[in-house]
């Protein structure tokens, strides 16, 4: 299989894990054969739904198929969407 030039678009394999840092991932692209071990993924870059890249961290780890900051339905996604909102209105009536 030839090698792909891509980012990983990772998910956590089988049920979900007792531990957060218990079980493998993996990369869900048709083409791709990409696994790692839970313990190792976060810091990794992946590719979020909307195809952002970011960095998994804790709060990402949980999900079955992590999401970007901008996805999230946490407070902190919320709270950096309302911040966009608002430089992007500061960037527009500047201009």
């Amino acid at each position: 299989m030839p090698i792909l030039k891509h980012t990983h678009q990772l998910e956590r394999i089988g049920k979900r894990p007792r531990h957060i840092n218990e079980g493998m991932w993996r990369c869900w692209h048709p083409d791709c054969t990409f696994k790692i071990p839970a313990a190792e993924v976060e810091g990794k870059r992946s590719q979020c739904g909307c195809g952002n890249d970011f960095i998994i961290d804790s709060g990402a780890k949980q999900r079955k198929r992590p999401k970007c900051i901008n996805c999230r339905g946490t407070k902190e996604g919320k709270q950096h969407r309302r911040i966009v909102d608002i430089l992007e209105e500061v960037l527009e009536v500047s201009e």
